[in-house]
């Protein structure tokens, strides 16, 4: 089972990067055309060049040459192996169109490619079979956190299956989420929060062939959605007499949340508050067993949570009937005694009993509760040694059963001891092995498995067994498969009682990656353990550049620091500082560079100066310091650049306008400045070919016209383009107003029009990219001094704040664990917004 909805982490260091710098954009690439129109096909482009360096190309796949709407999107990080090619299939026969676009280092995007046309006319032999969506039934309606299954027919073919939830009926790849590869033929599914879902599922072949997808199933996620009916069929009832244990049944309802039903046990008919004996909730199967209870008539009953059916209210079935049984009492009889091991896999992975093991218990049941007074039972074993009991135990009186944690004594063989419990006549008995303890497993550093270091450095290695050291104490051999790289002692002595011993692991520089193994091994039960560890090369801090490192007040410079060999794991933090924090308006305080890289950037956003000023910035790094000059020129220099371009409002229906505003480092010239002007989708929003920044002024308004012909949430990217810089912003259109033309429903909740209190925010980018674990999020507000927060839509956990890049723009990259899958972005004027987060 997948769950849709995840619970956001933080990393434990969040570096926010600033917004990303205004440099020129990177060149189109161009297309290659595909070889065949046999699938799966091959989609190849042009490599391109900047000079800040590619992070990646998007590319989009449209059965139309205007791209209105897509059926495949990707990002391919210049990082991998083949970032200027990828594979496609799993489309219907027909001519589709492809185009792609390149994103350099600053987060700037160039121009889309002119569209390609390309065929599907087939696919290759042992390419999936269609499967048929079974369930749910067609515009069947689900409440938010209420779990509901997919479920869908075999294909042939097919190696696993490729969920696609849509929330849009578009189909548009940007709103949806893949659960992919799925296994079965089914798959369980929740959503924290109200959406349409557009489901359907195909096969994938073992080499990664898509089959074509199954018919769309329309469903809804909402608050309205219908409760159904209370559980039914409860057991036992009657009043009839149960011994202890009791198990309650009842009948599985529809659709209940994961651990959503709940208990209510009460000597009260009628279930007067604080009339209970138990209240069980967050129970998943329609059962429960209770161990213990007083004696006497038990009135029960049960209820299903399913899911929320407002934002603070959960949307809960009525209460099923009551149904009733009967607690004797009197002199109790002993039922089972058993032994059970409280076992953590990270400690102990082997389930079975050893020496001094801290997590054993002895367990006794009984068939009603202790009597005033309680139960005195007598224990008995038949190895002291193996297994130490104490003479009698006394279950308190009204409880029917009993827990005693003991720790197995010291063995030298495995040894099988038989206990036994005695009460009134009867008798319970259970046995178990206890072993000598032995090691479990080898320790290098803090985490378990393989693990690096810097050579010259020293690192702690521990040997941790699954019980406890003989009171006589023990040690344990170590070895090394490179003294010369990562030397250990040769043994150590174990402290008796403990449980983990450590040595000091003691390396050597290297000029190359060098993995070495620790070895531990114990004389006295002959067990063995081992662990990695790789030394690398002595990473030094060799360089800090600025690109630019001139540049006019107000604009960024991109900052790398570089190393003089990969970084260990899990990553290395070089610090930042600068000279004058005056002529810098925002700069991190450290930069991440992974494991495994030798450079890292960061983004230095510079203030407004009133005359030329230098600013020393400074990378260090394990004592070495590295430096390099930023030149700031003048806020009055006579030579202006272009700093962006916003949109007031930056999302709008369809027919209405938009305010853009192109802004300039300095006042314009004499005669002005014309600015270029284009639209990446004209037939969506258009705007005049260019504006003129009177002389003197520092920014110029222009109209953007939209078409009442949009259909759904259709973001246009609107570029500017003076003196050999291009700036870009996103104007996202919506489908026209009721009332106004026909329209399909909005992808996501449309912006509400701004009021005197509320502003009308856009989300118009949100991206993560995998492999570094990077979120970037793009949203406009129209209170250009707002604060915007971005949020997990489902959890409703905070992201960070947004950084204000003027005139309504703000962007922020954030480090987190986990894709959030949706982000809503949240304004201090009230406004809010939400959007699908593209993984890459």
């Amino acid at each position: 089972m997948v769950r849709m909805v995840s619970v956001l982490a933080l990393a434990l260091l969040c570096l926010a990067v600033p917004a990303a710098p205004v440099s020129a954009a990177p060149a189109a690439p161009t297309p290659n055309s595909p070889t065949s129109g046999t699938q799966p096909i091959t989609l190849s482009w042009s490599s391109v060049t900047d000079p800040s360096g590619i992070f990646g190309y998007r590319w989009e796949v449209s059965a139309s040459s205007s791209f209105t709407t897509r059926v495949l999107t990707g990002f391919n990080d210049n990082s991998n192996p083949n970032p200027t090619q990828t594979v496609v299939s799993g489309l219907p026969n027909g001519t589709y169109f492809f185009r792609v676009q390149a994103e350099n280092k600053a987060l700037v995007n160039g121009p889309f490619s002119s569209p390609m046309s390309f065929p599907v006319t087939g696919s290759v032999a042992g390419t999936p079979a269609t499967p048929t969506v079974t369930g749910p039934a067609p515009n069947a309606k689900f409440h938010p956190y209420e779990d509901f299954t997919i479920t869908w027919t075999a294909a042939a073919g097919t190696a696993n299956y490729e969920l696609e939830v849509f929330f849009a009926s578009s189909l548009d790849p940007a709103q949806t989420s893949v659960d992919a590869p799925v296994s079965g033929t089914s798959n369980m599914l929740v959503y924290g929060f109200e959406t349409p879902l557009f489901i359907r599922v195909r096969g994938v072949s073992a080499n990664g062939v898509r089959g074509q997808a199954s018919t769309v199933v329309p469903v809804s996620i909402t608050y309205t959605a219908p409760i159904g009916p209370a559980p039914s069929g409860l057991s036992p009832t009657g009043g009839t007499v149960q011994n202890l244990p009791v198990t309650l049944n009842w009948n599985d309802v529809s659709n209940p949340q994961l651990q959503g039903y709940e208990v209510w046990i009460s000597p009260d008919p009628n279930f007067n508050n604080p009339q209970w004996e138990l209240l069980i909730t967050n129970l998943t199967p329609p059962s429960y067993t209770v161990d213990s209870l007083s004696s006497g008539t038990k009135y029960w009953r049960v209820r299903s949570h399913q899911g929320d059916a407002s934002p603070s209210a959960g949307a809960v079935t009525a209460w099923s009937n009551t149904a009733s049984f009967v607690v004797q009492s009197g002199i109790p009889k002993l039922t089972s005694l058993s032994v059970i091991q409280q076992t953590y896999a990270y400690i102990n992975s082997n389930p079975n009993i050893y020496s001094g093991d801290p997590q054993v218990y002895l367990y006794l049941q009984m068939d009603r509760p202790a009597p005033a007074g309680g139960a005195v039972v007598t224990l008995t074993t038949s190895d002291p040694n193996a297994a130490p009991l104490p003479a009698s135990i006394t279950v308190p009186a009204g409880q029917a059963d009993f827990s005693l944690n003991f720790q197995p004594g010291q063995v030298t063989s495995p040894t099988t001891a038989s206990m036994t419990a005695s009460l009134s006549g009867s008798t319970a008995t259970a046995s178990m092995t206890v072993h000598p303890p032995e090691l479990q497993r080898a320790e290098i550093g803090t985490g378990v498995g393989a693990q690096q270091i810097g050579g010259g450095n020293s690192i702690t290695g521990t040997a941790i067994l699954n019980g406890r050291v003989p009171p006589s104490g023990s040690s344990v051999n170590l070895s090394s498969s490179n003294p010369a790289v990562a030397s250990v002692p040769s043994s150590i002595s174990l402290t008796p009682n403990y449980t983990a011993g450590s040595f000091t692991i003691s390396t050597s520089s290297v000029s190359a990656p060098t993995t070495v193994t620790i070895t531990a091994s114990a004389p006295w039960s002959g067990t063995t353990v081992s662990s990695q560890l790789t030394v690398m090369p002595q990473t030094a801090l060799v360089r800090l550049t600025l690109s630019p490192s001139t540049l006019n007040p107000g604009d960024p410079s991109v900052g790398t620091v570089t190393l003089s060999a990969p970084g260990p794991s899990p990553q290395i933090i070089v610090d930042l500082t600068n000279s004058n924090a005056n002529a810098i308006s925002s700069m991190p305080f450290g930069i991440a560079v992974p494991a495994g890289a030798t450079s890292a950037d960061f983004t230095i956003q510079t203030s407004s100066t009133t005359s030329p000023t230098s600013v020393t910035i400074t990378a260090s790094y394990n004592g070495v310091t590295k430096s390099s000059v930023l030149n700031i020129g003048t806020s009055g220099s006579s030579s202006p650049t272009l700093t962006g371009i916003t949109f007031n409002p930056g999302a709008v229906n369809g027919g209405q306008t938009s305010q853009g505003t192109v802004s300039l480092s300095a006042p314009a010239p004499t005669g002005g400045a014309s600015v270029g002007l284009a639209s990446s989708k004209p037939s969506a929003a258009s705007v005049p070919a260019s504006v003129t920044v009177p002389a003197g002024a520092t920014s110029a308004a222009f109209t953007a016209n939209t078409s009442t012909s949009v259909t759904g949430q259709t973001p246009v990217t609107i570029s500017a383009s003076y003196a050999g810089v291009t700036s870009t912003a996103t104007l996202t259109v919506w489908a026209p107003a009721p009332g106004s033309t026909p329209a399909s429903t909005p992808t996501s909740t449309p912006v509400p029009p701004a009021t005197a209190s509320t502003d009308t925010v856009a989300v118009t980018r949100a991206d993560y990219l995998v492999s570094d674990q990077l979120l970037t999020v793009v949203a406009t507000s129209t209170n250009a001094s707002a604060t915007l927060k971005a949020y997990a839509t489902s959890s409703g956990a905070l992201i960070g704040t947004l950084r204000n890049n003027g005139g309504g723009q703000y962007q922020s990259q954030f480090e987190v664990s986990n894709n959030p899958q949706n982000v809503t972005v949240k304004s201090s004027a009230g406004g809010s917004a939400s959007l699908a987060v593209t993984p890459r």
